[in-house]
């Protein structure tokens, strides 16, 4: 599931409340404040939630522009590799000089609905990097980065080790699959043995 990160200052609580609704209407799980449990290091919720967003969406009003808090998560998403849209209340000239230069749509375009969700699915398809995978026995191994980025790209949830799924390059042996890959800025890696399954995105 695709997880969308929403910004915004609480005076504008039914702009951010009117924009989640419209997310999770096109299939998006959607990340706010008042997601915060009570007696946890609400900093910590904040960056973790970020780090795993496809994207932070800030809604840019001269409130927002103001407040230390929205400039942390923005400034914040920013330096983890997490796409930042901002839906501009603002004239663009007023904007910080780092957001200048991102993706912006002003709030009255009458094509903001599309504008947004078509940057989100291309946000969606660059999340998950596949940095090297290989398939096969133990010194057999095909290198097939390419087509696992491929499914990732498609927006495949998971992916399973399987011949069915990736061919089979030689019969009879029992294969495994070793992937390294990054979700934004956190790299990992994983081995699965034949008929295991990776959860591509969260």
């Amino acid at each position: 599931m695709h997880q969308v990160f929403i910004s915004y200052k609480r005076e504008q609580i039914k702009l951010a409340q009117t924009l989640e609704t419209k997310l999770i209407e096109e299939g998006f799980v959607v990340w706010m404040d008042k997601k915060i449990r009570v007696g946890t290091e609400w900093q910590k919720e904040i960056d973790e939630a970020i780090r795993n967003s496809i994207a932070l969406i800030v809604i840019m009003t001269p409130e927002a522009k103001a407040s230390e808090y929205v400039t942390y998560e923005w400034i914040f998403a920013c330096g983890a590799g997490v796409r930042v849209i901002s839906v501009l209340y603002i004239n663009h000239d007023d904007l910080h000089p780092r957001l200048k230069n991102l993706q912006y749509i002003t709030h009255n375009d009458p094509l903001l609905r599309e504008v947004l969700f078509n940057s989100l699915r291309d946000a969606q398809s660059s999340f998950l990097t596949i940095h090297h995978a290989i398939w096969g026995v133990r010194d057999k191994m095909h290198n097939i980065t390419k087509e696992v980025q491929e499914m990732a790209s498609a927006g495949m949830p998971e992916l399973q080790a399987n011949k069915k799924c990736l061919g089979d390059p030689f019969r009879g042996e029992r294969k495994k699959l070793a992937i390294v890959f990054s979700r934004g800025s956190k790299i990992d890696s994983v081995e699965l043995e034949e008929y295991g399954t990776l959860a591509l995105h969260k």
